[in-house]
């Protein structure tokens, strides 16, 4: 899903490496914490961060 983003974005004009880079950990963060699991692109993988007890709740309420 990350790289079909990239790739999208890649065809509005070339996105310098270090660009790129600097948006992919936020967005595999984004995307583990969204799906629970462990997300990966390339050499970087990122655990879902797990929330707090208070914070669950209150998103759940």
């Amino acid at each position: 899903m990350i790289e079909v983003a990239l790739k999208s974005v890649d065809r509005l004009g070339p996105i310098p490496d270090h660009t790129k880079q600097y948006y992919l950990t936020p967005l595999l963060e984004a995307l583990a914490n969204y799906t629970g699991e462990p997300a990966c692109h390339a050499d970087l993988c990122v655990a879902p961060q797990k929330k707090a007890p208070e914070t669950q709740n209150a998103v759940t309420s």
